[in-house]
């Protein structure tokens, strides 16, 4: 998680609004993402699950699982 931490600080500037908000709820909720599916971390996240496999991707990541 901590490589993931990184990469999210490092290219926050450059996101969006929608990835900003994901950023935001995964900084602040480290421990508790790990236990959620897709579907759950999108809720929480106010954005869709397309999006959070679009976040993963653009962090390196081969999708939300990895």
């Amino acid at each position: 998680m901590n490589n993931i931490v990184y990469r999210i600080k490092q290219m926050y500037e450059d996101m969006g609004p929608a990835e900003k908000r994901i950023a935001d709820w995964l900084l602040k909720n480290q421990g508790e993402v790990i236990s959620l599916s897709i579907s759950e971390l999108a809720e929480k996240c106010g954005s869709g699950e397309a999006t959070i496999v679009r976040f993963a991707r653009r962090l390196g990541l081969q999708g939300y699982q990895e």
